[in-house]
């Protein structure tokens, strides 16, 4: 058994102190969240890019895995048509907007 570091184990028990801040629908929610990018290490056919940003600032961290810069592209791309119709249905036609 390997004896765990002061750091190692401080820094375990801010995560724990972390994840009891959370209230039971973002626990559930961080559950999800995790078997998800769990399943991308386990099997080689999943991948994953999770982009992490700021309100205050335009600059955003990506992560992949499993996925090259490339795949992360086509990804992205992807996400791209969805989000436009997630935000855009039952919107009214752009010429009654004026």
């Amino acid at each position: 058994m390997t004896r765990r570091t002061f750091e190692e184990t401080k820094e375990s028990l801010e995560f724990m102190e972390q994840v009891d801040s959370l209230s039971q629908q973002q626990r559930d929610h961080l559950r999800i969240v995790v078997k998800k990018i769990i399943a991308c290490y386990v099997d080689p056919k999943h991948h994953a890019v999770i982009v992490v940003g700021n309100d205050d600032s335009e600059q955003a961290a990506l992560l992949t895995i499993n996925a090259d810069e490339m795949e992360a592209a086509t990804i992205l791309a992807k996400l791209e048509g969805m989000f436009y119709e997630l935000n855009t249905v039952g919107a009214p036609p752009k010429e009654m907007m004026n």
